[in-house]
């Protein structure tokens, strides 16, 4: 048995696709601790250990034969799609039919490509995941037999090819195209973004299900699902661990999911956190526990040694499984861990891209959208990721909102919204020598801010956001349209301008 066959073993033990992939975002994505966790879920549940050992080795057996082919009256007539009937389909959708069957099935394009960011282009685990996903949004067993039974029909249709999961079921992503540095931007050497994009994805964990709750309209509204150039861009401009960490915790990610994506450097750097973990453990303990805690978490480890008990823990410590089970006997919480990462090791830069590309696509499986993304990359001042992802929102077909986005300096700059007749313009000399952002100026058409209108206050203008967060030197000019004619008005009422300054926006 192979960890690429942790669904079929899983479904055969009778779990729920679902159920596995809660099992295997618990372990990190780490497919060999996640089956482990699964066997023994298993094992608690069976009455006779006889009869389980005889149903696992029958199992594991069916594994190493080969698979048999399916036909379109293996679908069934229950009243329901067996997720065995969903692993059988997955293997026959070849990786040029995922597009159209996920069509035919009711997903449209956003769901699919985030199916593939969720899945990290593994072809047999994206066919799985869009099965799935088709499978929960069903509410007639029925109809949803009948469904599979037509769109199976499409797929015998054309020539056969050998299953998916014979083509090698390597989770190396292909190769993405690298864009040629511009002359103004930071040079970036090209092996880094090769290393990032095609490095092995096997730890990326994913997501639990039902944790995303966003519908593919809600994703729109705010600027769509971010693609792997755009990931790649933002990880390229990390240089330093402390940077990584601050940038997940930016994105509201746990420290415990922080600290699960580092790869270590070398056993010997892994066993050198683990000493400096242990001793700012003990130091911190209070002088009359201290000998009492240290023995007993040496005991815990089988250690008889007091003196070369430190020493030895950090070799029994072999992963970051280890590693987090270590916290948890002596209560350390997981930022420590990353504090001591962060001032004890150096990582290479490409291993610090990989670490925070892995965050990103973690990220975005949980739910991250561009609108949000694009905030944090102009809060780090991560410019050439900033003016990827604004340019990736405007260029979307079903992003609602206006946007407009610029580079502004100590030269100034302006932001137009040619359809609407909005312009913000910064002077030369608004902005202090040596700064420079990417500023974007939005009209929202949802979640727009309510403005305290007053009785008998018109409001007369759209509402427009601007994310410039430097306090200007001398005044921008803004101009806005309006539906009122001023030279008809008869009366003196005056015009209120109403503004609201909040984190990441003037």
């Amino acid at each position: 048995m192979t960890v690429d066959q942790f669904y079929d073993l899983g479904v055969a033990l009778g779990f729920r696709i679902q159920q596995l992939d809660v099992i295997e975002y618990r372990r990190f994505r780490d497919r060999q601790q996640a089956t482990y966790d699964m066997l023994v879920t298993w094992r608690q549940a069976q009455a006779s250990g006889r009869e389980a050992k005889e149903t696992f080795l029958s199992l594991m057996k069916s594994l190493d034969s080969p698979t048999e082919e399916m036909e379109r009256t293996d679908i069934g007539s229950a009243c329901e799609v067996s997720d065995k009937t969903l692993l059988a389909f997955s293997r026959k959708i070849k990786p040029e039919q995922f597009s159209e069957i996920g069509g035919k099935l009711g997903l449209d394009k956003t769901e699919l490509e985030h199916i593939q960011h969720r899945t990290l282009s593994n072809r047999k685990d994206a066919n799985i995941q869009m099965l799935s996903k088709w499978k929960a949004s069903q509410t007639s067993g029925t109809e949803a037999i009948q469904t599979l039974k037509l769109v199976w029909e499409s797929v015998q249709a054309v020539p056969k090819v050998e299953n998916v999961e014979d083509e090698g079921s390597s989770r190396t992503l292909e190769r993405t195209p690298v864009e040629k540095t511009k002359p103004n931007e930071p040079s970036c050497e090209q092996e880094d973004m090769e290393i990032i994009v095609t490095s092995d994805c096997d730890d990326v964990p994913s997501v639990t299900p039902g944790k995303h709750t966003e519908s593919p309209l809600d994703l729109d509204r705010h600027g769509g699902v971010p693609d792997t150039k755009e990931l790649c861009s933002l990880a390229l401009s990390v240089k330093s661990l402390s940077t990584a960490c601050s940038l997940g915790k930016a994105l509201r990610m746990n420290d415990n999911l922080i600290v699960g994506l580092i790869d270590l450097p070398s056993s010997s750097v892994l066993h050198k956190v683990v000493e400096e973990l242990i001793d700012s453990w003990r130091n911190g303990l209070k002088k009359e526990e201290k000998e009492d805690e240290i023995a007993k978490l040496l005991s815990e480890y089988n250690i008889p040694d007091i003196k070369t008990g430190r020493e030895k823990i950090s070799k029994v410590i072999g992963s970051k499984t280890d590693l987090v089970d270590l916290c948890h006997r002596m209560n350390v919480k997981s930022s420590d861990v990353l504090q001591i990462m962060s001032k004890f090791v150096t990582f290479p830069p490409h291993m610090i891209g990989r670490c925070t590309l892995k965050m990103l696509n973690e990220w975005v499986h949980q739910g991250g959208t561009r609108e949000r993304l694009l905030r944090v990359a102009q809060a780090f001042h991560f410019n050439d990721a900033a003016v990827k992802i604004a340019e990736a929102m405007k260029c979307q077909p079903s992003y609602m909102p206006s946007i407009s986005h610029d580079i502004i300096d100590h030269k100034g700059g302006e932001l137009t919204i040619e359809e609407l007749g909005i312009t913000v313009s910064v002077p030369e000399g608004a902005i202090p020598k040596g700064m420079r952002s990417v500023v974007t100026l939005r009209v929202p058409t949802h979640d727009t801010p309510r403005l305290p209108v007053r009785e008998g206050e018109v409001v007369i203008t759209p509402v427009v956001e601007g994310s410039l967060t430097q306090e200007l030197l001398k005044p921008a000019t803004v101009v806005l349209p309006h539906c009122t004619n001023l030279h008809e008005r008869r009366d003196d009422s005056p015009v209120i301008l109403y503004t609201r300054t909040r984190p990441g926006t003037k």
